[in-house]
């Protein structure tokens, strides 16, 4: 798997951010865009896991 991703981080390094430069795209603001919405994704997850370990403990007290 860890060969997969070098492949994978080179191909993107040497052909498609090469040709991401050459267009006018704002790449600042897609990756300010980007960034924003992995922080909500995680916040998200991060909420449901609470929510997880607080029906796990429910579940053990009534098991108690």
């Amino acid at each position: 798997m860890g060969e997969w991703v070098k492949h994978h981080v080179k191909e993107e390094e040497t052909e498609m951010f090469p040709k991401l430069r050459k267009t006018d795209m704002d790449m600042t603001s897609i990756g300010a865009e980007l960034a924003e919405r992995k922080a909500e994704l995680m916040a998200e997850d991060d909420e449901a896991g609470k929510e997880e370990k607080l029906d796990g403990e429910a579940d053990e007290e009534e098991e108690s």
